[in-house]
């Protein structure tokens, strides 16, 4: 099922109307989910034989690794979207600027307006 899901974006961004360049690169950040693949099945054939180990504490090694590295490229790939910002911080030199949904009452999208504050009871 990962390479379901890895599979998917491709064809939505075959469509897109970018460079070459950039739906390569899409392609190859949303595709990392071939590898989430690749560390399960190779998880599911450790498990396989799992029966089989006289000493689970050290036999279950490669177990673990695969399932630490399939978590680990799984939290990547969750991550990618949100790490565009600090990749042209760091490529482009581009500065990092705060996302236009906070504000502070003092804005084009708050009409000028300060944020309400309730009023305690009269004294």
């Amino acid at each position: 099922m990962s390479f379901v899901f890895a599979a998917m974006p491709i064809t939505i961004i075959r469509g897109l109307q970018i460079s070459i360049k950039k739906k390569f690169g899409l392609c190859i950040l949303l595709g990392l989910g071939f590898f989430v693949g690749i560390c399960s099945a190779v998880k599911t054939a450790q498990l396989l034989v799992l029966s089989s180990r006289r000493d689970l504490t050290w036999d279950t090694y490669t177990l673990w690794l695969w399932s630490f590295i399939e978590n680990a490229l799984v939290i990547v790939c969750g991550c990618i979207p949100t790490l565009k910002p600090l990749y042209d911080k760091l490529i482009k030199g581009t500065p990092i600027r705060p996302s236009r949904s906070h504000h502070n009452g003092k804005g084009p999208h708050c009409h000028g307006m300060a944020p309400h504050r309730p009023q305690g009871p009269a004294e």
